[in-house]
């Protein structure tokens, strides 16, 4: 394993043992696909959000009480969220970073 996965799969591990009320009860970790295909989908969700703008804005003033500017600061939330996730994962071709989900029970 390399170095880098090493420290990688440690932080997860010390992220495992911090104390909650909830604990994991079962975990996976998928090293980088050098593929970049994590900046890909971010790449495919940021053009779903501007294709379909009109669209989400309608749900996210829903989910805003009815404020437009509320809304709109979401969006553009949304949207540098995906904008950074497309330059996180992409660099290195992807084979910095890994990916672990954690199914996650109460203690």
């Amino acid at each position: 394993m390399e170095e880098r996965q090493r420290r990688q799969k440690w932080r997860v591990e010390v992220a495992m043992v911090v104390r909650t009320p909830v604990g994991g009860s079962d975990r996976w970790t998928a090293a980088a696909s050098g593929s970049g295909c994590e900046a890909r989908v971010m790449e495919l969700w940021l053009k779903n959000i501007d294709d379909n703008a009109e669209a989400v804005k309608e749900i996210m003033v829903s989910h805003s009480a009815g404020s437009v500017e509320a809304a709109a600061k979401q969006f553009n939330y949304w949207r540098g969220l995906n904008l950074q996730g497309i330059e996180l994962f992409g660099y290195g071709n992807g084979e910095e970073w890994m990916t672990s989900q954690v199914l996650f029970k109460k203690k």
